[in-house]
């Protein structure tokens, strides 16, 4: 490992794919800044990495966002590369879920990630060099009944981060982009055990090894578009480009889904 005064930013760094990517930019030789809003996972993770930076906020509050913001535009060292990681889920279909639960995964998933994209790309413009990477789903591809509003926050966030890697192109900032089907973290483990959208489960989850790979790869190709697995993503785009398609393949595919979240319960001593 060869020691680095550059920083890599990974936010939502105390879940399944954050963490594991955390370790691999420490390997790399990254001065880590890590974000979460599990405090307990950050005291974790800095005893893990003395020298790692830690930031334990709520991404929701607007005023914590703010000042994260602007901390990262100001920062004094090279920011090399984001990890722009956190996200969550509300399983439930949408008429049982409150307002405040439907804004809270759009301020969540959608905005914070904008927001940090949005400073990420001023201090990176500012260098004239770096890369954002972006966690997104193949949610974005297919919409998830159970999960409309998740749903939701990752079309919207997919749309911006096509057109936001076309604005840093010229300052010589790669933009990228992850969409992973189920991957096997406790946000997963929770929704197969919580009304989750069956659709997650149509496939097989991976580990969070896959991301890390893949993760990899996206540092070395800079694509702006990497799926996980790249099969799911076929039959996405497809339907992606019919969506009427899915009204009527809805309880079909609900069906496969219920079997697969049934299979991953039991193999994963979860019941």
């Amino acid at each position: 490992m060869t020691e680095s005064t550059a920083i890599a930013i990974v936010s939502g760094a105390s879940g399944g794919i954050g963490k594991y990517v955390a370790q691999l930019l420490h390997e790399q030789g990254y001065q880590l800044f890590l974000i979460d809003i599990n405090e307990q996972g950050l005291a974790e993770l800095s005893a893990r990495y003395p020298n790692a930076q830690t930031r334990a906020l709520d991404l929701t509050d607007a005023e914590a966002l703010e000042a994260l913001c602007q901390e990262i535009e100001n920062l004094d060292e090279e920011l090399a590369l984001a990890f722009i990681n956190a996200g969550r889920v509300i399983p439930a279909k949408v008429l049982n879920l409150n307002r405040s639960e439907l804004q809270r995964e759009i301020d969540l998933n959608l905005k914070s990630t904008m927001a940090l994209n949005h400073a990420c790309g001023i201090k990176m413009r500012e260098q004239g060099r770096g890369q954002i990477v972006t966690t997104v789903s193949m949610a974005a591809l297919v919409a998830l009944p159970g999960s409309a509003a998740y749903s939701a926050s990752k079309f919207g966030l997919r749309g911006f981060l096509i057109a936001f890697r076309a604005e840093l192109e010229p300052y010589g900032v790669s933009v990228s982009m992850l969409l992973p089907s189920a991957i096997d973290t406790p946000m997963l483990r929770f929704e197969a055990l919580n009304r989750g959208s069956t659709l997650n489960f149509i496939s097989k989850p991976a580990h969070v090894e896959v991301v890390g790979a893949v993760f990899k790869k996206a540092q070395k190709t800079k694509k702006l578009e990497y799926y996980i697995p790249y099969r799911d993503s076929i039959f996405g785009r497809l339907v992606c480009s019919f969506p009427a398609m899915l009204t009527f393949m809805y309880p079909l595919l609900s069906s496969l889904g219920e079997r697969g979240r049934k299979q991953f319960i039991k193999a994963n001593h979860l019941d």
